[in-house]
């Protein structure tokens, strides 16, 4: 386990001395890493989960879920455990948006995110 760590965490061949690892191919030694590459790869939100607008109705959120639900069901797909895990989200999306006083709550958490 140890070395499989630290071959995930070592630099691709080539790489100068001293630059950290994570910084892209071809990137001058001493310059710091993007703002991308510092930041965690952000999780969908449940509206992109679903595919449906901040603004859907309730009808609309129902819709796109068993729509979605047709293809992602473990019962239908081709990776069971893959897809368990993405029709869990999906539950977990759906279950908020289809709540009023949980969605409103979602959706403050999520003005809160992007003013800040």
């Amino acid at each position: 386990r140890r070395r499989a760590a630290r071959r995930a965490r070592a630099k691709p061949p080539g790489t100068p001395p001293g630059t950290p690892p994570g910084t892209p191919p071809g990137t001058p030694p001493g310059t710091p890493p993007s703002r991308a590459a510092r930041t965690a790869p952000r999780s969908p939100t449940h509206y992109e989960r679903l595919g449906v607008a901040r603004d859907a109705t309730s009808d609309q959120v129902r819709k796109a879920y068993y729509r979605l639900a047709r293809t992602t069901h473990p019962d239908k797909a081709v990776e069971p455990q893959e897809a368990a895990k993405a029709m869990a989200a999906l539950n977990n999306a759906r279950d908020v948006l289809a709540d009023p006083e949980a969605r409103r709550r979602y959706d403050a958490t999520l003005n809160e995110l992007a003013a800040s």
